[in-house]
């Protein structure tokens, strides 16, 4: 038999060995399985009803013997932690994937070069660290499932036919534009035929295609904040609340919250004052107590020391990723009906946009709130017929 802390260590060396990331394995893995040791103590000899009784008495329901389209992602997340612990504690090796091809695959030199030369163009253009990385990671992907160096007609008609059937519109949209401009670079430099340019779709979609974007009623978000604020049983609850009501009051970016300072918070005046990592330009929201309240419990209770507001419990920096989880477990534990729409932190700052759209606000003072970069990017929120917009407003700080 395994003590928890020799069992824990070994399961994380066998999942990461399978293929999986570092940021999988911890995320959806290790952090659940730190729990039993918070519980028991690190010392303690594994068994497998540790997990069934802990999943009992977190959830408050036998979520094992649930159907699992009954169960909430949350729960799901949980059982599938629980099951690779008790497989490697059976000593029943993992399954080897092969999730990171893309990751580890090697460019041609030529390939390469092109990669390399047009990063320093974006980067003469004035594109941002985040940027320049998701161009960087979304060009070499298209280069290894294209075949870069054998690209032609024919293999452009057939990569677009397997993106569109993968990625959902937005996603898609956003590669035809970001990929077509780079071969627009090859194709200066001589490194493709005119045909395959021409082969590539040349404008991104018209804006009146996109579906509206899902849009939650301020009763539905008054429920989730109540419901978040009962849901005491995860680790930094006081931290985790006081980011969700951040967002849903300011509509803030994950990557903006990941990056506030205690300093950029202005007490006196009842703002917060921050530079938008996507636009590099200053905002300056209202501090309403909705939000000020939940933060300064946060600052009092639990936040250890550290340079940024939102921390990890041993001090280190939170990431978007951390934050994209909180806001979905919230979403996901409480009694709100999805019906299919999207949740998350973007959800929130939908509707924030919808109710200032509807209360007759200018698209670039929309725009420039949100951190837009252009009005073209809200011009969604102004197709929803403003009869209906007024069932779907979300009460936010705007008017303070």
């Amino acid at each position: 038999m395994y003590t928890l802390n020799d069992l824990i260590d070994k399961a994380y060396r066998e999942l990461l060995d399978s293929g999986l990331s570092e940021k999988t394995v911890y995320g959806g893995n290790w952090y659940i399985w730190n729990r039993l040791v918070k519980k028991h103590g690190g010392d303690a000899l594994f068994n497998e009803n540790m997990c069934y009784e802990y999943c009992e008495e977190y959830f408050k329901r036998d979520i094992f013997a649930i159907c699992r389209n009954d169960l909430l992602q949350v729960e799901k997340r949980y059982i599938s932690a629980f099951k690779n612990l008790t497989q490697s504690s059976k000593d029943i090796p993992f399954k080897k994937i092969d999730r990171h091809y893309h990751r580890d695959f090697k460019l041609d030199d030529i390939s390469q070069y092109l990669l390399d030369a047009y990063i320093i163009r974006c980067k003469e253009d004035g594109n941002n660290d985040t940027t320049i990385s998701n161009k960087k990671l979304r060009i070499h992907n298209f280069m290894v499932d294209i075949d870069f160096p054998n690209i032609d007609e024919e293999s452009v008609k057939t990569y677009l036919m397997m993106r569109r059937s993968k990625q959902g519109f937005i996603a898609y949209s956003i590669d035809v534009h970001l990929i077509r401009r780079f071969l627009v670079f090859c194709y200066e430099k001589g490194a493709i035929d005119k045909e395959v340019l021409l082969s590539w779709p040349e404008k991104l979609p018209d804006t009146q295609n996109k579906n509206i974007p899902s849009v939650y009623t301020s009763e539905e978000i008054s429920i989730l904040l109540e419901s978040a604020k009962a849901f005491t049983r995860e680790d930094n609850h006081l931290r985790n609340y006081a980011i969700l009501s951040l967002i849903a009051y300011t509509g803030l970016r994950a990557n903006d919250v990941v990056h506030l300072k205690p300093s950029d918070i202005d007490w006196r005046n009842n703002e917060i004052k921050i530079i938008q990592q996507k636009t590099k330009r200053e905002v300056i929201l209202p501090l309403l107590p909705q939000v000020g309240n939940p933060i300064i419990e946060y600052i009092k209770e639990e936040r250890p020391e550290g340079k940024w507001l939102f921390l990890k419990e041993r001090g280190g920096k939170i990431n978007s990723a951390m934050v994209t989880r909180i806001i979905n477990l919230y979403f996901e534990q409480s009694p709100i009906k999805i019906n299919g729409r999207h949740f998350g932190a973007h959800a929130l700052r939908h509707s924030i946009a919808t109710n200032m759209v509807n209360d007759g606000i200018s698209l670039f003072s929309v725009a420039n709130v949100l951190g837009h970069s252009s009005i073209d990017c809200v011009k969604i929120y102004s197709k929803v017929d403003i009869a209906n917009l007024k069932k779907c407003v979300l009460e936010a700080p705007y008017h303070a």
